[in-house]
């Protein structure tokens, strides 16, 4: 078996041994050098709604080694299975799973959980935290699990809740960046697609309004519609093409803040 195959293997026994009784669906995935101390999360494939799973998809982790003393920020990217897809799409293309955003001094990480909810965002938050310094940017993509399944005044709530409670408090120098929950062609507790996008549209809203306020960023995602080439057959997640919309938007969205940041 070749040395960097094994050393991966040895990468993932370790990591299961520390989060032996973690949250099993959460994966991390830092496409920069960790620090010496902490294993590299590797990232899954895992698909949230049939519980199949997909091609494993290996990242260089190893190119940044002759840059590894230049200082680097971060951008964190957290969300549920519509996080995890772009960041396998991202792996294929020719910018990476860092969007091009390498030159201008930051790397990527992206954290996801299938079926990620509001009340996940906080656990997330701080277990990146045990490892990771506070970054300069965060996208938080979640919300769409929650439709339906109870009140959208009370997802309000506990989004605003979780950032002036968690975010400001741990990271109050992290740039916030609310990413549009995005129209679906089913939503797993709401029949109705028009009452759905109009609960979708008010979460919108209001947090984006919210976020500005607070010196935050928010990015919304006009080209994804309910068109069905944008979905895969269950209606719910993107397909490559979707992928690629979603992904070209994040990183314009991200190049332009980060170049507004200096």
């Amino acid at each position: 078996m070749p040395k960097h195959r094994q050393q991966r293997g040895h990468t993932r026994d370790t990591l299961q041994q520390q989060v032996n009784n973690r949250r099993n669906t959460r994966t991390s995935v830092s496409t920069a050098m960790p620090p010496a101390d902490r294993p590299v999360r590797e990232p899954c494939a895992e698909n949230e709604m049939d519980g199949q799973s997909g091609p494993p998809v290996d990242v260089d982790l190893h190119h940044l080694e002759a840059n590894k003393d230049c200082k680097m920020s971060d951008v964190w990217i957290i969300g549920s299975s519509i996080i995890r897809d772009a960041f396998q799409t991202a792996c294929r293309r020719s910018e990476g799973a860092h969007l091009g955003l390498q030159s201008l001094g930051y790397n990527v990480i992206w954290e996801y959980q299938g079926g990620m909810k509001v009340s996940d965002l906080k656990p997330s938050i701080e277990y990146l935290l045990e490892f990771k310094n506070a970054p300069k940017f965060l996208i938080i993509h979640c919300g769409g699990n929650d439709l339906g399944n109870r009140p959208s005044v009370e997802i309000i709530w506990d989004i605003k809740n979780f950032i002036t409670g968690t975010l400001l408090e741990k990271m109050p120098d992290t740039k916030i960046i609310w990413s549009q929950i995005l129209p679906r062609r089913s939503w797993r507790y709401i029949q109705c697609n028009k009452t759905a996008n109009k609960t979708r549209m008010r979460i919108n809203s209001c947090i984006s309004t919210f976020v500005i306020k607070l010196g935050g960023y928010y990015i919304r995602y006009p080209d994804i519609t309910e068109n069905p080439r944008l979905y895969r057959p269950d209606g719910t997640h993107l397909s490559d093409f979707g992928n690629h919309i979603l992904l070209n938007t994040i990183s314009g969205a991200l190049h332009t803040f980060t170049s507004m940041a200096g």
